[in-house]
C-alpha cells in the first residue's frame, strides 16, 4: 500500500514538472504584484488628494473667526491656561 502512495505521488510530481510557473486562482502570480501596485497607487492617489485641507484661503483666514470660535478659542485658552 505505501509503495503504492509513493508511485502515485512521483507520478503526479512528474507529469507537473513541466509546467514551472505557479498558479493561485487561476492567475500567475505576477499579476498579483501587478494588481497589488494598482490599488496601493489608487490608496496612495487618494491619500494624497486630502492634502490640500490645509490650504489657508482668505475667506477662511484665522483673522476672520465667527463670534462662536471666538469664543470657543477664548474658552480653550481659559481652561488650558494658554
Amino acid at each position: 500500500m505505501f509503495s503504492s502512495v509513493l508511485a502515485s505521488g512521483a507520478t503526479v510530481l512528474a507529469s507537473e514538472e513541466g509546467s514551472h510557473q505557479l498558479e493561485l486562482l487561476g492567475m500567475p502570480t505576477y499579476w498579483f504584484a501587478i494588481i497589488g501596485f494598482i490599488v496601493f497607487g489608487i490608496l496612495f492617489l487618494i491619500t494624497i488628494s486630502f492634502s490640500g485641507r490645509g490650504v489657508v484661503r482668505p475667506d477662511h483666514a484665522a483673522d476672520h473667526l465667527s463670534h462662536e470660535e471666538t469664543e470657543a478659542l477664548r474658552d480653550y485658552q481659559s481652561k488650558h491656561k494658554r
